[in-house]
């Protein structure tokens, strides 16, 4: 099943880059919002959402502050189109997560879909059958855009779970390496003036994750079992 998705979420990768002149914003200006809860503190200012598609393809989650990340190796995240396409699944995504653990070869995956809100603003709700039935969260892209060697990257905010998932923020990037150092110390001064306190100290508790090829070659194959929760 995700081989294909991949193939077309990868298709859909290389269509956004060839149109970036002429309908994104490819600037390496990096323009910062406030989650929702947070957002009536300040506007928005010049920020924009990505265009629709723009995030589909493979991301390497290459920092972040989520204590449950900081032992994934190699995590990275597959976002596809749903299909058939209906009037619902038209604003859902396939949503995969895979990573190795410290010491192990083989992958271990979370599947979800994420289902955008009708104002299409770069937020998206969660949901997925391995968290139980009624259990969803809030995934909301703060910053996105190209680094200063023109490599697309984005930084998601999640919003609290309970003691399962306190907020936090990841960056992720096109590239195993993530953004550049000047791009990094962007995003965290882009952050840090919105003027949210709390924000700015995930931004600066964000730490790089481990990325070393421990994975290169084998594939994220997502079956039945995995979509289900399993």
């Amino acid at each position: 099943m995700f081989s294909t998705l991949r193939k077309v979420a990868f298709r859909a990768t290389l269509l956004s880059a060839a149109i970036c002149t002429a309908q994104i914003d490819c600037s390496k200006e990096v323009r910062a919002r406030l989650p929702l809860i947070y957002s009536a503190n300040t506007t928005a200012g010049s920020w924009a959402p990505p265009p629709l598609g723009w995030i589909f393809g493979n991301w390497k989650v290459t920092w972040s502050s989520a204590p449950v990340y900081l032992s994934l190796h190699n995590f990275e995240v597959d976002l596809s189109p749903v299909f058939p396409q209906t009037q619902t699944s038209v604003n859902q995504m396939n949503d995969l997560s895979s990573y190795q653990l410290a010491g192990e070869k083989n992958l271990s995956l979370f599947y979800g879909v994420d289902t955008m809100r009708p104002e299409n603003d770069g937020i998206y709700n969660f949901t997925s059958p391995a968290l139980g039935s009624g259990s969803e969260y809030r995934l909301e892209i703060l910053v996105w855009g190209y680094d200063t060697t023109g490599v697309g990257y984005k930084v998601t905010y999640e919003n609290e779970r309970g003691e399962a998932g306190p907020p936090a923020l990841s960056i992720e990037s096109r590239v195993p390496h993530g953004p550049t150092n000047e791009t990094f110390a962007e995003i965290v001064a882009e952050i840090e003036g919105l003027g949210s306190e709390p924000l700015s100290t995930l931004a600066r508790d964000m730490v790089r994750l481990t990325q070393n090829g421990g994975r290169d070659g084998i594939p994220a194959v997502c079956n039945a079992a995995c979509v289900g929760g399993a």
